[in-house]
């Protein structure tokens, strides 16, 4: 095995620990996200678990500010998420009234989630207990998956897959390595005795050892091609197989979609000019082809100017 294949194996090895590693260590101080407000007269901010929607926040209550209530909402729905000794079965839906004023609460346990009043249900459109039912619904089911993904079942099983997945890396690198060091020693063979100029007539378009170096980069190109896909797969998955991480996988695979968008925007801008230059080509190869008797005959002198 080469020095550069050792090297390869133990960047992918120590890429792959560090990917389920770090953000054990880190998960307990993973910053709650930030509600968000608009300049206009509806502001709303999101009530989020784990990076997750679940609803909008869009009325004062209590003399808070729709983005502080919605931040105490995410905190209390976080520390509901975390509290494994309160089961799902005591998230409850109470229809009362606080201080004179129509509320409906959504409990767990000890802890008071949310109150829902009529002006959220107007602002919905729904009367306030099958809102209430919904937003109860939505948080049981988010946070059913936020434990399910910090269970040992699931991370074991994710540790799995991403072993799995580490191993097919490696084996599609030693493959490709393989067969693409074959190809390069025929092409050297090749290079000695099947590999000629390119000429038309007299005039040699392309030398032997240019259109060699040709071959040689367009083999290399494609392994090249072969290994950044293999890597941009391999990536994205490990990092979405675990929750502290699936934030990360989200955004470097938002930066590919809008390079390769903008990739193929800008070929498609340049598709005129290249087919442009192809035409060029071609009229300048079918024009020398057909003066070559012309010249060839003024050569030998069968005429004169």
């Amino acid at each position: 095995m080469n020095k550069n294949l050792t090297t390869f194996i133990t960047g992918i090895i120590l890429a792959f620990l560090l990917t389920f590693t770090v953000p054990l260590v880190g998960s307990q101080n993973t910053p709650l996200p930030q509600p968000t407000s608009s300049p206009s007269q509806d502001v709303t901010a999101p009530v989020v678990i784990e990076n997750e929607t679940l609803f909008f926040i869009q009325t004062l209550q209590g003399g808070l500010s729709v983005q502080e209530r919605a931040g105490r909402i995410n905190q209390r729905l976080r520390d509901f998420a975390e509290n494994q000794d309160i089961s799902l079965n005591q998230l409850e839906v109470y229809n009362g009234d606080k201080d004179g004023i129509p509320l409906t609460t959504i409990t767990a346990g000890n802890i008071l989630l949310m109150g829902i009043s009529n002006g959220d249900a107007q602002k919905a459109g729904k009367p306030r207990s099958e809102l209430a039912q919904e937003y109860s619904e939505k948080i049981n089911n988010a946070v059913s998956l936020y434990r399910q993904e910090r269970s040992l079942k699931y991370l074991l099983r994710a540790t799995f897959w991403c072993v799995v997945a580490t191993v097919l890396l490696i084996f599609v690198f030693l493959i490709t390595n393989n067969v693409f060091t074959r190809i390069y020693q025929k092409l050297k063979i090749w290079q000695e005795s099947y590999i000629h100029p390119v000429r038309i007539g007299n005039w040699e378009l392309i030398r032997a050892n240019q259109l060699d170096n040709i071959i040689t980069w367009f083999v290399q190109f494609t392994q090249g091609v072969i290994i950044l896909v293999a890597l941009i797969t391999y990536f994205p998955f490990v990092l979405r197989q675990f929750p502290w991480t699936r934030g990360l996988a989200e955004t470097i695979e938002g930066h590919l979609i809008r390079v390769l968008q903008a990739g193929w925007e800008a070929f498609l801008g340049y598709l005129p000019n290249l087919l442009t230059i192809i035409l060029v080509v071609m009229i300048t190869y079918f024009f020398v082809r057909l003066s070559q008797p012309f010249f060839r005959e003024l050569g030998e002198g069968t005429f004169s100017l």
